[in-house]
């Protein structure tokens, strides 16, 4: 009985208290954390090549994981134009980046087109892995970012992003790490 009430208590805390925290695990990974390992399908428009991508691929350099909610949407236009605006001060830090929504590969390809995004987009169709990053609102992911280091352990996270000078701002905690 009072393993149950906690139970409630938590959830009830987590929605009315602290929504951003919450997710359909409880919270979002820590940092410190190893990062949820995942394997979704993916475009990547420079080599216009289709790919299964999982976590390790990225392994021995950091790892910039953004969720966003859609392609061809302002927000998520600016926020893709950012990073990749910024991928060679990115590759300098020895970083690598990759944004995921609910959206399919066709719109990736379309998206990655139209606003020349030279990094891959993972595509998320049922919010698993947005889920498992406390990024899933039921219906598409949330605008939130993760930095991982080279070893798939979140460095930090950024929540409930504004994709104004997003990039920018990762960029500078990278460099005075």
């Amino acid at each position: 009985m009072q393993k149950n009430f906690f139970v409630l208590f938590i959830l009830i805390s987590c929605i009315f208290f602290n929504p951003l925290i919450c997710n359909s695990k409880g919270i979002f990974p820590s940092k410190g954390e190893i990062a949820p390992n995942f394997e979704l399908p993916g475009y990547l428009n420079g080599e216009n090549k289709r790919s299964l991508y999982t976590l390790d691929k990225f392994k021995g350099s950091k790892l910039v994981i953004y969720f966003y909610p859609e392609d061809f949407t302002a927000g998520c236009s600016l926020e893709a134009k950012g990073f990749s605006s910024n991928l060679k001060s990115f590759k300098k830090l020895n970083t690598n980046i990759i944004g995921i929504s609910s959206d399919n590969i066709d719109e990736h390809v379309d998206f990655c087109g139209k606003e020349n995004i030279k990094y891959p987009l993972l595509s998320d169709l049922n919010g698993v892995t947005s889920s498992e990053y406390g990024s899933w609102s039921g219906t598409y992911s949330n605008r939130n970012t993760f930095l991982l280091d080279e070893d798939g352990v979140i460095l930090t996270r950024w929540i409930g992003v504004n994709p104004l000078h997003h990039a920018e701002e990762v960029i500078t905690f990278i460099s005075q790490t």
